[in-house]
């Protein structure tokens, strides 16, 4: 099933059960923008596969969301996003681009003091041009951190993020 939506509005979303209200509907569709995840309060992880192959370009997600799901992003067009101070693990492959051409994440902002554990090295694969900000606080704890090491001559302090 191939769905075709520009922009998700779902006003106060309910789900009976507490089951997770999103699951992979999102898996490689043509949505555009989903700013709506502050309507799913119990929701406090992305899922696996998620947003996976969509043409997502924007995404605002909650502070209480804690995980990030294996390829939750992965093939997505995000340019830009803000992890919130609470995640805690950032799943494999959930960033990675098929190829350095179509890799369209240029700023990562990251809030949690801790390094969130990463699934592997191929979190980030193909994102060439990103630069990820973390706390001033933080800057060596991400440099030297499993995984994010890797990652380290593109990490930068939060005081350097271009207003």
């Amino acid at each position: 099933m191939r769905m075709s939506v520009t922009t998700l509005s779902c006003g106060r979303c309910a789900v009976p059960g507490g089951r997770n209200p999103l699951g992979t509907v999102f898996y490689g569709t043509s949505i555009i923008t989903f700013n709506e995840l502050e309507q799913f309060p119990n929701y406090t992880a992305i899922n696996d596969y998620a947003f996976q192959d969509s043409s997502l370009q924007e995404i605002t997600l909650p502070a209480y969301i804690t995980r990030i799901g294996y390829r939750a992003f992965r093939g997505t067009q995000l340019v830009n996003i803000v992890i919130p101070s609470l995640v805690t693990t950032i799943g494999s492959d959930a960033f990675w681009a098929d190829s350095t051409s179509s890799a369209t994440l240029e700023t990562f902002v990251l809030l949690p003091t801790t390094p969130p554990t990463l699934g592997n090295t191929q979190v980030f694969r193909s994102q060439n041009r990103v630069k990820f900000y973390v706390p001033d606080e933080s800057l060596e704890a991400y440099k030297t951190a499993t995984y994010w090491a890797n990652q380290a001559s593109k990490i930068y302090p939060m005081s350097e993020l271009p207003s």
